[in-house]
């Protein structure tokens, strides 16, 4: 039988050895019938050389006395009698040691803090904060706070910050934050109308400062006047203020394929770990490679530096998953929903203010050419209100009459 190194040759020992004795076919017969695999066999005569895994050892010396066959070792390999063979090796054994304490070392440090979506500026302060909390290059991960924690303490301290996002990969921190837009604040302080900025119904109408000028129900169009700052008959102006909001109408054309080609997950996974070093790859941990037809590899990259300089060693951590391509083909219903959902999320993800959706209605639907075309409406609430100068009043010229 061919050797196939195994897994549990690395574990459990491998031996390699050689049978004497006249009945050495009958060991051969008796181990092969039992269950015992024997690697790398050759007989000649009363001669046998072949291997196995040192959990098989009880078993093949049992035989080999039954039959009254000598047994010689030729090789030995794996973790037992490497490690047995550090009993003389005292500085080796304590650099194995030392080589693994340090690996897991590396493995639980924070060695990166990356911060993306926006300008460097902003990143250093993100960068600042996060340190304050603990999170830092250099920084164990077994203290790092829970990641929805983090979220929310840099929100706290970041105000110009809309939202701020945490992952933690491997042993690196991720941090994606998105800016407020800045308004103009000066104009915000001068006396100023709130206008409407697009087609919509009026809702309700909270109005906290300035004279309300709709009503519920009502139909505006952009630039209808909402909230007037001027008082009274023009006696004192202010910049009014509050939250206008209506129904606001959003038509849009989407079409979702029918058939699509697809690659899904049957479940089927192994993982190993490689150590890369220039442009040497040695896997070091999982040797199970199965023949996948179709996979998908998810890999961790941990990276590390001395000081300032990036070492050209990688640690990378890959799990491999199985999967098959297969035709899935969605029936009208299904695909109509689709339809409304890449409608809702095309709604919600507009800039402007925040908007609740108040319901869809599908307009027109086709099918042609393997695609669902479908025309749909949807409905939000939202705040209509935009700030516009107070116009200056009209005059009327002297021996003129206003009609």
């Amino acid at each position: 039988m061919k050797f196939v190194p195994r897994v549990e040759h690395v574990f459990l020992g491998y031996l390699y050895t050689e049978f004497r004795g006249v009945r050495v076919s009958d060991v051969v017969r008796t181990l092969t019938q039992s269950g015992v695999p024997l690697y790398e066999l050759r007989v000649h005569g009363d001669v046998c050389r072949a291997g196995f895994s040192r959990s098989d050892w009880d078993a093949v010396r049992r035989v080999c006395d039954e039959y009254g066959v000598e047994i010689e070792y030729i090789r030995k390999a794996g973790l037992p009698f490497f490690l047995w063979s550090l009993r003389h090796r005292k500085s080796m054994a304590v650099g194995v040691a030392l080589f693994f304490v340090i690996l897991f070392a590396c493995q639980s440090v924070v060695w990166r803090v990356q911060v993306t979506g926006v300008d460097p500026e902003d990143a250093a302060a993100i960068a600042h904060a996060a340190r304050q909390i603990g999170v830092y290059q250099g920084a164990l991960k077994q203290t790092l706070p829970d990641v929805n924690q983090m979220q929310a303490i840099l929100l706290d301290h970041l105000p110009n910050m809309m939202w701020i996002g945490v992952n933690v990969v491997g042993t690196e921190v991720r941090i994606q934050a998105l800016k407020k837009i800045s308004g103009v604040a000066a104009s915000q302080d001068n006396p100023h109308n709130i206008v409407a900025a697009r087609p919509a119904v009026i809702r309700r109408v909270l109005a906290t400062r300035g004279v309300v000028k709709v009503v519920p129900g009502q139909t505006v169009q952009p630039g209808t006047l909402l909230i007037s700052g001027a008082l009274g008959e023009g006696s004192k102006e202010v910049p009014a203020s509050g939250v206008v909001l209506a129904e606001v109408w959003y038509r849009s054309e989407v079409e979702v394929p029918l058939h699509v080609n697809q690659n899904e997950l049957t479940g089927q996974a192994v993982k190993f770990d490689t150590l890369q070093i220039g442009s040497w790859n040695l896997r070091v941990w999982g040797w199970r490679n199965p023949n996948y037809p179709a996979y998908y590899d998810e890999e961790v990259d941990t990276r590390w530096k001395l000081w300032n300089h990036e070492l050209p060693v990688v640690w990378r951590q890959v799990t491999r998953y199985e999967s098959t391509r297969a035709d899935v083909t969605k029936s009208t219903d299904a695909a109509t929903a689709t339809a409304l959902a890449l409608a809702r999320q095309d709604v919600l993800t507009k800039p402007g203010q925040d908007r609740t959706i108040l319901g869809q209605t599908v307009l027109h639907t086709e099918v042609a050419h393997g695609k669902l075309y479908a025309t749909i409406l949807t409905r939000t609430e939202e705040d209509i209100g935009t700030a516009a100068p107070i116009p200056a009043p009209q005059t009327t010229e002297p021996g003129k009459t206003q009609s």
